[in-house]
């Protein structure tokens, strides 16, 4: 096989493999994981300030974030079993 057919192969599989997690993490009920509170504040234009909500599913792995401008609903319900991360 030469290098060329091996990356086209790997590439495919990369890619089927990326399509079946993200079909896992849709129909994951994200029942455990973490969330932190974050912001970029301090502009110097206060429209400019964001806030937003960066989870983490540890069932499925994955992770998004909710902004507060954007998702409004979304933002205010943080999937029910996650925890709060520590604050550093």
């Amino acid at each position: 096989m030469t290098k060329e057919l091996k990356a086209h192969r790997l590439t495919r599989e990369i890619a089927d493999l990326q399509k079946e997690l993200r079909d896992h993490q849709e129909k994951c009920k994200h029942s455990r994981g973490t969330y932190k509170y974050d912001a970029n504040t301090g502009n110097w234009c206060e429209g400019d300030d964001k806030y937003w909500i960066s989870c983490h599913c540890s069932v499925c792995g994955k992770r998004w974030r909710a902004y507060s401008h954007d998702d409004g609903d979304e933002y205010r319900q943080i999937p029910k079993n996650f925890t709060e991360e520590d604050k550093k």
